[in-house]
Formats: C-alpha cells, structure tokens, sequence
C-alpha cells in the first residue's frame, strides 16, 4: 500500500514509461476499488527523473475514502495529447492490470495543462470515466489563441478539432463534470474556464462550476 513509482515499457517506441501510484489500505482487503487517474501541470524543468507527485489534499482525500491514485508522467509537457495522450490510457490499463480497480468507478481528474487533458481525454473516452474534475484548465484552442478557425489552413482546423474538447461536445453529453478556477488567475484567465463551461452546459446540465474569489492558478 502506499505511494510507489512504476512503469511500463511501451510498445510505440520500446520505451519505459513511468507513473505514480498510490493504495489505499483497503487494498489488502480485496475487492474492487475506485480510482482517480490525475494529470500534472506544466512545468519547464519536468522531466522523466524530476517530475511531479500527487497534490497532498488529494492524498488525504484517497487516504479517507479509500480511492487509488495514479498519475501517468505522459511524456512530460505534451498537453497530454498525441503520445501523451496514450501513455493515460497505458497508465491506466496498467493499474485495472495490476490491481483491483473498478472500472466503473475511475474519475479524470487535472490542474492547468492536465485540466485541459481532462477536457481532451474525456471529450475522447466518455465510456472510460464516471466523472471528470478540471482544475484552472481550458478546452477551447480558437478562444485560448484568439483566432478564428476559419482563418486557418483546413489542416490545422482538422487537427486542433480533433484533440480539443470544444469540437466534441456532444461526447460529454452524459458524464458528470466538476470545474473550478481562480477568479484571479495569472495564467489561466478565468475567461477561458466561463467559455467552456458555458458551451459544455448546452449539451449537459450536469455540470459544476466553482469560481474561488480573489485565488491564483494554484487551487489544488
């Protein structure tokens, strides 16, 4: 039980991939257990042998409700799209692989870069999560960059489309969201938390928004 470092080797490039993990202590007793798979921020000097580890109140939350952790390294700063994308879904596999995770109890949870992740892989695997929770993130490439699609050549519409949320709304439909965002965040404006919310909110009433007065990026 506890909090480990593990891995995986990769069978893309034949790579060894790693990703924090933490038990609870109901795991010595068996039986399945509900997961959150949590996604970092970006960081410049992140890297295969210095990179982050879990949230110390999102320990305590799994210590008190008995949920496992993990948190796949994803490649470092990839916005968890592309690779990044897939060593979440690796990481994950190798967890319900490994231990008794239930697989209809696994909640997306991310801050900053890993929000927008969350907002990514949720929009792209709804059938994988019971719930999403998106801290200081943003879903909307065209709103983030201020530009307008179709200022921009077919093939790049075609591939922001494909890995930002805004585009696959429908897909989020039917899964329950929880969003938060600083009212005076410096590196996320909060704008971009309000613009996804209210589009997400068109095709799912199931959403909570939760905007902390006078807070920074930092809301964990």
């Amino acid at each position: 039980i506890g909090t480990r470092e593990e891995g995986y080797l990769c069978a893309n490039d034949a790579s060894f991939q790693p990703f924090l993990r933490y038990l609870p202590a109901t795991a010595k007793k068996g039986g399945k257990m509900p997961m959150i798979v949590y996604l970092h921020g970006y960081s410049p000097s992140l890297n295969i042998i210095n990179w982050s580890g879990f949230p110390s109140n999102l320990l305590e939350f799994a210590r008190a409700e008995n949920f496992c952790l993990v948190a796949p390294f994803a490649r470092g700063n990839t916005d968890f799209q592309g690779i990044g994308e897939q060593d979440v879904l690796n990481a994950m596999a190798e967890m319900i692989k490994r231990y008794p995770i239930d697989e209809e109890r696994i909640i997306l949870a991310g801050i900053s870069m890993g929000g927008m992740g969350v907002w990514t892989l949720g929009a792209h695997h709804p059938d994988l999560f019971a719930g999403l929770l998106i801290l200081a993130g943003r879903g909307d490439y065209y709103y983030w960059q201020k530009v307008k699609r179709d200022n921009l050549p077919a093939y790049k519409q075609r591939l922001i489309d494909t890995e930002f949320a805004m585009s696959l709304l429908p897909n989020l439909r039917n899964i329950p969201i929880f969003c938060a965002h600083g009212e005076n965040d410096s590196l996320v404006p909060v704008g971009e938390a309000r613009h996804i919310v209210a589009a997400v909110r068109k095709v799912n009433p199931n959403v909570t928004y939760i905007e902390v007065p006078e807070a920074d990026h930092w809301i964990f």
